[in-house]
């Protein structure tokens, strides 16, 4: 799998680090909403799951019949996006704390690079945490700038209370 914007982890994944994904994911917990932005946040006259402005890339394996599907495997602390057959296609990381939820990683199988995979599973993440109630730190460089690219999200970004210590 390739990263998606972190330069350095402990949860590397792919024929470079040894350890393969799983060709079939496990049962997981029922998907959240379908990881398609509503009208207003896309573009016009766009379709599929590629979104905010990320290309298609083109080629033969890239099918478009339906739309990806965002799951929380809190199992494997991170949630999951899966192609149209089911198929694990990436996932986002995290650890839970109290009262957040810290987003660390962020990686897309490169066999699903242009798809807009890696913004769909985030959108979803995001989605399903603000529907929760949790706050979101993105220590994950990805998640931080799908937010700063997506200011309807800023809600959901942790504020650290002002401190009150004193010298």
């Amino acid at each position: 799998m390739r990263q998606a914007g972190c330069s350095t982890c402990a949860h590397r994944v792919g024929p470079r680090h040894g350890r393969t994904p799983p060709t079939t994911p496990p049962p997981l917990a029922p998907p959240l909403a379908p990881a398609r932005p509503p009208a207003s946040r896309g573009r016009a006259g766009q379709d599929g799951p590629v979104a905010d402005g990320e290309q298609g890339s083109g080629q033969a394996g890239d099918q478009g019949g339906g739309a990806p599907v965002v799951r929380d495997a809190p199992e494997r602390d991170r949630y999951e996006v899966h192609d149209e057959q089911g198929r694990l296609a990436g996932f986002a990381a995290y650890q839970r704390a109290r009262g957040l939820v810290v987003m660390t990683h962020t990686e897309v199988d490169p066999a699903y690079e242009g798809r807009g995979l890696g913004s769909a599973l985030v959108r979803g993440a995001l989605d399903d945490l603000r529907a929760q109630g949790t706050a979101v730190l993105p220590l994950c460089p990805f998640v931080g700038a799908y937010i700063a690219r997506h200011p309807e999200y800023r809600d959901v970004v942790y504020r650290a209370p002002a401190s009150r210590g004193t010298d």
